[in-house]
């Protein structure tokens, strides 16, 4: 079973905002420790008041919403090696949103997942 193009934009989408809710994470979790130990209660309240969190939540769930449609839509052994976008796209947004470093070996291990998913998606 091939991909459509249509699922194919779909798996792209639904991994672009899984991937932008990680960095939404980051940008809300830093410096913070929402998670107290020994209170699940307070640890409760102060994830559940972090708009950041709840953002990067609710992206994060529309993403998976959208996973549940291609894999109604296609094979899973064809979608999930496309997850590997996941480490790409991450990798760039890290890199443009939070000024981390995208050096010769990371550029070189994302040009490599990036080869192997074109691969994939060919066979």
């Amino acid at each position: 079973m091939a991909v459509s193009p249509h699922t194919l934009g779909i798996i792209i989408l639904s991994i672009l905002m899984n991937a932008l809710a990680q960095i939404f994470l980051s940008i809300s979790l830093k410096g913070k420790s929402l998670v107290i130990p020994g209170d699940p209660v307070q640890s409760l309240y102060a994830i559940a008041t972090n708009l950041g969190v709840l953002v990067a939540l609710a992206v994060y769930g529309l993403s998976v919403v959208l996973w549940m449609y291609v894999l109604s839509k296609t094979d899973v052994s064809l979608a999930y090696p496309f997850l590997g976008l996941g480490f790409v796209f991450v990798a760039f947004f890290s890199y443009f949103f939070l000024g981390e470093p995208l050096g010769v070996q990371k550029f070189l291990g994302i040009s490599l997942v990036a080869i192997g998913i074109v691969l994939l998606a060919r066979s």
